[in-house]
């Protein structure tokens, strides 16, 4: 009796013709010969797992029923190859897939190979192959403060070395949930245009360090992964159509994206040298951090050097407020992409790439706080984020929201530092008087009259009790005097790179041993260096 089965395709084969008896594909060689029975019904199961292994035990060990309908069952085989995009040679692959245990083949997870005995990954993220790119963005390894947990500055990390798989592997992340955020799906949008299956399943043959399990893996997500952005188009249609809020944000986002085509080639170098520094604290490697003080501190020159002066205008210190320059530069600082690189390279190799025991300098320190929560511009995922941040987009509906994705990046890694400031100074430069390694600024004297108490009278009134029990009785001033005092702060010690182009007369501000800036004179609207760096 002829028997039809439909497969996963769609497709219906007939069985009961007689068959000649064939050889076995090479690949069923490693097939185990088990006698156990199978069903060719399942064929067309629900469960694409099943199938695959139908397929297998049917080509590799066929029952007589499976012989007697060899054609049609190659023929059913193939469409799963096309479907799956696998050559004949791939299905050596299945054959690994199917010698693990019921929970592995279920579990789906690509495990990134480690380094040593100790299970580390100390790997450079620039050598990382198609399939440790599936397994770090899938699934991630690595310490709480691990960058590489971070899929959206990872991805933009491996810029033009992003494979094909890598980025299946980002777009699955960003829509597999149904309750999804609409601002990562204008991150990951343009990843999704540029999907191609044919490229993933070249990769994923080519690749000799992974098991065949491994790329079975990936190739069932994959099939899953396509039905599943047809509905996502659809949803993100919807989202369009209902808010023009939503709209705007695509729109945001492939501008974005068009921007970076062009920053890979002008900012070619400072994106090499920050990829340098990711693959340095990735490896942890003295060799990989040698000669970084230099070459970070030539980048955050350059970069600097190209905000105008007129960026930090009216911004000063206000000392008697505890309020600091840096808590407005920071903005027009970071919120410039070439800056934003340039201290993620700066801060990486002063803190993660020296000594523990090396002085961190309060520069880095407030780069390293100041990025922390800030998406920044490592790539175009990360820029879109800071773009759609710094847009303003409105929603029509007054209840909705855009939720942006949580950053927490410590930049300093376990040498996160504090921000506890201590010590500085300014005024009108004296003079500069080095000494060795520093540079001691002196201030003009800032004379100005003061009232003060010259004589106090105790009283029999307590005013306090100290923690030890001493008795504290109120003060009244029964007589004051006119004097005459210096408010000059008190002479500086400062690091000689952040006085390149300061000069006694002119007014600065200094943070420990850091000149924050510096202007021509005293009542400049904006300062002409700042950081150490002359600006336009």
């Amino acid at each position: 009796m002829k028997q039809l089965i439909t497969v996963a395709l769609g497709a219906a084969l007939s069985f009961g013709m007689a068959g000649k008896a064939h050889a076995a594909p090479a690949w069923c060689a490693a097939f185990p010969h088990s006698s156990d029975s199978y069903d060719l019904k399942d064929l067309s199961a629900p469960d694409v797992i099943k199938v695959i292994e139908t397929y297998v035990r049917a080509t590799c060990t066929p029952s007589p029923e499976a012989e007697a309908n060899r054609a049609q069952i190659d023929a059913g085989r193939q469409a799963w190859s096309k479907k799956l995009d696998m050559s004949d040679d791939d299905w050596a692959d299945a054959v690994d897939f199917l010698t693990l245990g019921q929970s592995d083949r279920i579990n789906g997870q690509v495990a990134i190979h480690r380094d040593g005995s100790d299970g580390q990954v100390k790997r450079a993220w620039s050598g990382y192959d198609p399939l440790d790119q599936w397994a770090m963005i899938t699934s991630g390894v690595g310490a709480p403060d691990d960058l590489a947990l971070d899929r959206h500055y990872l991805v933009d990390a491996f810029g033009a070395k992003l494979s094909a798989v890598g980025r299946a592997a980002y777009v699955k992340r960003c829509i597999e949930r149904s309750d999804g955020n609409p601002v990562e799906w204008a991150m990951c949008q343009g990843d999704i245009a540029q999907l191609d299956y044919a490229r993933i399943a070249a990769e994923l043959r080519a690749n000799k360090q992974y098991t065949g399990a491994d790329k079975m893996h990936v190739r069932l997500a994959i099939n899953e992964l396509k039905p599943a952005l047809v509905a996502h188009a659809a949803r993100v249609k919807a989202l369009v159509a209902k808010d023009p809020g939503y709209g705007k944000m695509f729109e945001v986002a492939a501008a974005t994206r068009e921007d970076w085509v062009n920053r890979y080639k002008s900012d070619a170098a400072l994106l090499g040298l920050v990829a340098a520094m990711d693959d340095a604290r990735a490896t942890n490697s003295r060799k990989a951090f040698a000669g970084c003080e230099d070459d970070t501190w030539v980048a955050w020159k350059a970069a600097l050097g190209s905000i105008p002066a007129k960026a930090f205008e009216g911004m000063h210190d206000d000392r008697e407020r505890a309020h600091r320059f840096d808590e407005d530069a920071m903005g027009p600082l970071l919120s410039n992409p070439k800056v934003y690189l340039a201290a993620v390279a700066l801060t990486t190799c002063m803190t993660v790439g020296q000594d523990r025991t090396a002085h961190v300098d309060v520069l880095v320190r407030l780069l390293s706080s100041a990025m922390q929560r800030w998406p920044g511009f490592r790539g175009p995922r990360t820029g879109t984020e800071a773009a759609l941040m710094t847009t303003g987009i409105t929603l029509d509906d007054r209840d909705a929201r855009l939720d942006y994705p949580e950053v927490h990046r410590s930049f300093a890694g376990i040498r996160q530092t504090s921000l506890t400031l201590s010590g500085g100074g300014s005024g009108v430069v004296a003079s500069l008087k080095p000494s060795g390694k520093t540079v001691t600024v002196t201030f003009k004297q800032q004379l100005v009259k003061q009232v003060q108490c010259a004589e106090r009278k105790t009283t029999n009134r307590i005013n306090q009790i100290t923690a030890g029990g001493s008795v504290i009785y109120e003060t009244t001033c029964v007589r004051n005097e006119t004097v005459v005092v210096d408010k000059a702060s008190s002479p500086q010690t400062v690091n000689p790179r952040y006085l390149e182009g300061v000069k006694p007369g002119m007014d600065v501000s200094i943070l420990e041993d850091v000149v924050v800036w510096a202007r021509v004179k005293p009542g400049s609207p904006s300062p002409s260096i700042v950081f150490g760096v002359a600006l336009k």
